[in-house]
């Protein structure tokens, strides 16, 4: 009887722990920070995100085609990425992962009738290295670095670095019809006091609980307002005339 005690015990801890991770999931990375509570301080009605039950799906998503793997991706080599898919992959979600979202769903948009990016279509040129390039590489399968034998296949050199287009620009071209257009975030750099705090963390100083906390609010805001921006806020869109694509390719790679 004891033993039978015991494993009822067990199992309802068991179970608990299950719920528990279950609801942490959903809530993310927001769960305990500032704005998340609306009874708290720091609480912004103006994101509609902070909702702890449906804020993950009241972002777009981006369907992408597949045609090298489909019985990875499904059976129909069709597949939609969510936001939380991508913050699973990347252990969290900040602006640079809703960015580069967020031009890839424009790229789409631009680039294929049906919105759909063909995985290995696109050649993308990008004026930094910073968080964007990350994911565009994941949606896209356009990854930096010289194909060189069987690493090819990983770095396929179907993305390439050039800062003389910009900082906050990138240049999506479909090699299939030989479109190219340029998007450029109009969002500029983040809040003063959010970089001030980052350089410190880089720099190896330690930040205090709350100023942790501050940053990561600050980030969260900056990474969603991204999604929930119409694109004429967020994007300037250039159709580019005889893009070279080759040319690019060598300036960054040689040969």
């Amino acid at each position: 009887m004891k033993k039978l005690a015991a494993l009822v015990i067990v199992c309802c801890l068991v179970i608990g722990i299950s719920i528990s991770n279950v609801m942490a999931e959903e809530r993310g990375f927001m769960a305990g920070e500032p704005g998340y509570n609306p009874g708290a301080a720091g609480y912004d009605p103006g994101y509609k995100f902070f909702n702890p039950f449906n804020w993950w799906d009241e972002v777009p998503t981006i369907t992408v085609r597949n045609p090298f793997d489909r019985g990875y991706w499904s059976s129909t080599g069709i597949m939609t990425i969510t936001l939380k898919d991508l913050s699973k992959f990347y252990n969290h979600c900040g602006p640079g992962v809703t960015q580069g979202m967020r031009l890839c769903i424009a790229a789409g948009r631009e680039l294929y009738k049906d919105g759909m990016i063909i995985r290995g279509d696109l050649r993308v040129v990008t004026g930094d290295t910073h968080g964007p390039a990350a994911v565009i590489e994941y949606i896209t399968n356009a990854v930096y670095g010289k194909p060189l034998g069987k690493a090819g296949v990983w770095f396929n050199g179907k993305m390439v670095y050039d800062t003389s287009i910009g900082k906050y620009s990138f240049i999506f071209y479909r090699k299939s019809t030989g479109k190219a257009i340029k998007l450029t975030l109009k969002l500029g750099v983040p809040p003063k006091e959010m970089r001030e705090l980052k350089k410190k963390q880089f720099a190896g100083k330690k930040l205090t609980p709350e100023q942790v906390a501050r940053m990561k609010a600050m980030a969260r805001k900056w990474a969603f307002k991204t999604m929930i921006m119409p694109d004429e806020e967020l994007l300037e869109i250039e159709e580019l005339k005889d893009f070279n694509w080759n040319a690019y390719f060598k300036k960054a790679y040689g040969g």
